[in-house]
């Protein structure tokens, strides 16, 4: 069930259910071929803003109904109804250092 209309996805044939299950090779090849489905979208519809969504349902808990990874390519318009609601914490300088710190102690 798309969100709208013109809303692609870009899937990968191979079964992988996560953004970092993807081999390098296939990752990369997926946004060039969603670059380009991108700019078709919007050269078709025209408009007032994209968004590129992957989802990855890493405990289960139903964020992707479909445990296939997939890349989504949404057009949005005045007034679509669509909600994306960002829920932003504020965090000071010294907090967001200890996080990119936790963060780069993964990488």
């Amino acid at each position: 069930n798309p969100i709208n209309k013109y809303h692609a996805l870009v899937i990968p044939k191979q079964h992988y259910e996560n953004f970092v299950d993807l081999p390098d090779n296939l990752a990369s090849h997926i946004f060039l071929i969603a670059k380009k489905i991108s700019l078709a979208v919007r050269n078709t519809c025209h408009p007032v803003a994209m968004h590129h969504i992957s989802d990855d349902d890493i405990q289960k808990m139903g964020a992707n109904l479909v445990a296939h990874y997939k890349f989504h390519i949404i057009p949005r318009f005045e007034n679509d109804g669509i909600k994306i609601e960002w829920k932003r914490e504020p965090l000071d300088l010294e907090a967001r250092v200890k996080i990119a710190s936790e963060i780069r102690s993964n990488l």
